[in-house]
Formats: C-alpha cells, structure tokens, sequence
C-alpha cells in the first residue's frame, strides 16, 4: 500500500551556471559551520547552546581517535 507522503517528485534541473554547496568532493571546515550566524540562529531555535555543542564535538573526537 503507497502513501502519499512517501511518494517522492522527480529532480528538478539545476538553473544554469549553479554549484551545488559540497559538489567537487569539499565541504567546509567544521569551524567555518560553527561561525555560520544561521547556524548560531538555529541552535538558538532549537535551544541548543554552543558550550554544550562544543563539548559533545570534544567527545565524539576523543571516541574516534
């Protein structure tokens, strides 16, 4: 049985000359995200404060090193 929520609609064509935002194999430094004022505003929504952002960061480091 289909639901309609998981039907999906087709790609849409990119407009001509755009980048997708990590196409070429980057993606930015996960410093330059944490500088990023959406970021800061989204955290903020969601009330997330960046010292405890920073702490889960550290740890998660120090589990795969």
């Amino acid at each position: 049985m289909s639901h309609p929520w998981t039907k999906t609609a087709p790609p849409r064509a990119s407009p001509p000359g755009y980048q997708a935002a990590f196409s070429g194999g980057s993606e930015p430094l996960l410093v330059d995200v944490l500088r990023d004022p959406i970021i800061h505003r989204l955290m903020a929504r969601d009330g997330i404060e960046m010292t405890a952002m920073l702490a889960l960061i550290r740890m998660t480091q120090g589990r795969i090193q």
